[in-house]
């Protein structure tokens, strides 16, 4: 939580009533300020198999399909705010809490059938 304060993308308050809060808009902290702050400006530069002169010069076995992967991967990391990751999760949780109503909602149809079963049996048809 240090370096999100550091990068300005937390605010901290000591004490009785103290926490976190967020330091800007939540349209203004993008994912990739996040991953600077935490991991540094060059954490997705190195080779994803570790070969310290992986480059478009020298490239390993992964390079061509990591180096697409990771314009995948900066383009939403540059584009997405925690904004934008809320509402996406809210729309989420809003479908499972409705899923999880109409499950709760139905009838159980294995109670229904044990219970005609257990009808059939004490009745003697």
């Amino acid at each position: 939580m240090q370096t999100l304060g550091r990068d300005g993308i937390v605010h901290s308050q000591k004490g009785l009533n103290g926490g976190f809060e967020l330091g800007r808009k939540p349209t203004h902290i993008f994912l990739m300020d996040i991953v600077h702050a935490i991991d540094g400006k060059g954490i997705l530069d190195e080779c994803v198999a570790g070969f310290p002169d992986c480059g478009d010069e020298h490239p390993c076995a992964l390079h061509p399909m990591w180096k697409e992967a990771k314009h995948v991967l900066l383009e939403m990391l540059k584009t997405k705010t925690i904004e934008d990751l809320n509402n996406e999760m809210s729309e989420k949780w809003n479908f499972i809490d409705l899923i999880s109503e109409e499950k709760n909602s139905q009838p159980n149809t294995t109670n229904a059938i044990t219970d005609r079963n257990t009808e059939r049996r004490t009745s003697g048809n």
